[in-house]
């Protein structure tokens, strides 16, 4: 029987297997495209798990957003080359769509179907490739997800809840958007500066007094003055860990929290930050 070349291209190009195995499997497959894949699956497949011992260090954090929800996936390979590809961009994203559309929200419950396009995607770029991390977060109009990605390598992803429907304001979207990146470059444990545990603030003022003891530019300061001075130093060196006083990425001078304020004012509405997160390639 006559073979369609588009189907021996096709799926040469999802298996990156040779044009010849794709041709055969076609033949025994009597045409049927489906099955012509089962074929080189069935004989791939060993070829596969003998990589999935392989360390994995690069890969991509892919992201989808679709009516206020969002995702990110974490999706690992053995090497740069390989995940700065186009086909592998591609890939990444694709799966991350499927993912957001099965509502797939822990690598443990990853079905079939991304599975086998996962073990596909092995013997195409001949790598281990592991889909790592999903980070979903479903969403609604009083409580809108932003997903961001940097380069492919560092992802954040902020869920905000806000008490009426996001209005339909580009600008109110571009800045909630921004302060996503902007706290993507620091990535803080924290939301304000009440969820920082007791006990690492008094160990920070522990530091902090034994580092102005010889100071004498405190030598004279009444001690509840000097209280003050090192909880407030104390304070100030978990910044960068707290979400509302990261530094706005458009304008340095203002912290992420005045940015939160403003929109409020402006719009009439109260913004909150109910969930975030963040990953990326290179921390397990």
């Amino acid at each position: 029987m006559s073979i369609n070349k588009d189907d021996i291209k096709k799926i040469r190009e999802m298996t990156g297997a040779g044009i010849g195995d794709c041709k055969i499997a076609l033949e025994e497959a009597k045409g049927d495209f489906n099955r012509a894949i089962e074929v080189l699956r069935e004989r791939g497949l060993v070829k596969a798990v003998k990589k999935a011992d392989r360390s994995v260090s690069e890969g991509r954090v892919a992201i989808y957003q679709e009516n206020y929800s969002g995702i990110l996936v974490k999706i690992e390979c053995e090497t740069d080359f390989v995940a700065n590809s186009e086909d592998f961009r591609n890939f990444a994203k694709d799966i991350a769509k499927k993912i957001f559309d099965k509502k797939i929200n822990k690598v443990e419950a990853i079905d079939n179907e991304i599975e086998q396009l996962r073990t596909s995607a092995v013997l195409k770029f001949n790598e281990n490739i592991k889909i790592s991390e999903i980070i979903l977060m479903n969403g609604d109009a009083k409580n809108p997800v932003f997903p961001y990605v940097q380069m492919g390598r560092n992802g954040a992803i902020v869920q905000y809840e806000l008490d009426k429907e996001m209005p339909s304001d580009d600008e109110l979207k571009d800045l909630l958007f921004a302060i996503v990146v902007s706290v993507q470059f620091y990535k803080p444990e924290y939301y304000s500066m009440n969820d920082i545990p007791k006990n690492l603030i008094e160990e920070e003022m522990k530091i902090v007094e034994k580092q102005i003891a010889n100071d004498p530019a405190f030598a004279n300061k009444p001690q509840n003055i000097l209280l003050g001075i090192i909880q407030g130093k104390a304070r100030k060196s978990f910044t960068d860990k707290v979400f509302l006083e990261c530094p706005f990425v458009r304008d340095e001078s203002k912290k992420v929290s005045e940015i939160i304020a403003n929109c409020e004012k402006k719009y009439n509405l109260k913004i909150k930050v109910k969930n975030f997160k963040f990953t990326n390639i290179g921390n397990n």
